[in-house]
């Protein structure tokens, strides 16, 4: 189940009298009466001074062996400027249960954005999540693992603090986040989510961490079950950074890029727009008229 929904996290039981047949679907009346619950996060106070509901949203969802559900998903204010990873858990009557977190809810401030994005349960009843925050506004989005106890409290033996935040560098350049979750034997999860580097490149990420929330050092170890003995190198970095396209960039010549789509006529006016720009003497001497009295570190 995946909803996105505005002002509260709303859920809904069905019954069908035929799964081939969508039509026979009709509200559960035991979850709840009508088979629908919401649950909201609280207000925030507007800056007219009206208080105004916070957004919530459900983005990942999974049920104990006991019938309780649990939600998890983000929950913002409505004027920007804060949001919070949140969970909420019911019973099989669709009332919240008032044994998880605080009456059933819990709600994690994650700075400026951020939101849980995939949950799963582990077999001895602790919560992974996953999602992507940031501190600011402006930053980059880290991607966000974290642990909380069946009582829906963060697990402090989860990298001390029950939540560990990957960053690969201190720049805008690097943007990283955590679609999904899984768990493995041991206490181990895998996340997969995906990484814009150099605000070029766009490529899937996937990590491994083990039960204490270190990143497990199996793939720089070459113990990968798939790839026995295969180590990471330089040249797999070198490799991995040939994926950034950006508008120009210089080999032998220089490759410009931009004409991917359009109309014939526009996709030929490009290269003759550069060829005018770099081969005409009047438009060569107008720029190095520009560039010339430039000393190299301007």
């Amino acid at each position: 189940m995946k909803l996105k929904l505005m002002f509260a996290v709303a859920l809904c039981s069905l019954t069908a009298g035929s799964v081939a047949d969508a039509a026979t679907l009709k509200p559960n009346r035991n979850f709840s009466l009508d088979g629908l619950v919401t649950t909201g996060f609280g207000v925030d106070q507007g800056g007219t001074g009206a208080a105004k509901p916070r957004i919530d949203t459900v983005n990942a969802s999974a049920m104990q062996p006991d019938g309780k559900l649990i939600v998890a998903g983000g929950s913002r204010c409505a004027e920007g400027g804060c949001s919070a990873f949140a969970m909420a858990r019911y019973r099989k009557n669709g009332g919240l249960d008032p044994t998880f977190g605080d009456a059933g809810k819990v709600k994690l401030p994650f700075g400026e954005t951020g939101s849980i994005e995939g949950m799963v349960l582990q077999d001895d009843g602790r919560i992974v999540v996953v999602g992507t925050a940031s501190e600011f506004l402006a930053s980059p989005p880290r991607a966000i693992v974290g642990r909380y106890l069946a009582d829906g409290t963060p697990d402090l033996t989860f990298d001390e603090n029950g939540f560990r935040a990957i960053r690969l560098a201190d720049s805008d350049a690097w943007r990283l986040g955590l679609l999904d979750v899984q768990a493995l034997d041991g206490g181990d999860v895998v996340t997969s989510g995906w990484l814009n580097c150099l605000n070029q490149c766009h490529n899937f990420l996937i990590a491994r961490f083990d039960h204490d929330g270190a990143v497990s050092p199996d793939f720089l170890d070459g113990k990968l079950p798939v790839l026995p003995g295969e180590k990471p190198t330089l040249a797999d970095w070198t490799d991995h950074l040939s994926t950034a396209f950006p508008e120009v960039r210089l080999k032998s010549f220089l490759e410009m890029r931009g004409a991917d789509g359009g109309r014939w006529g526009r996709i030929c006016a490009l290269p003759a727009l550069w060829v005018g720009l770099l081969y005409s003497g009047t438009a060569l001497d107008g720029a190095w008229d520009r560039l010339k009295h430039w000393t190299i570190e301007e």
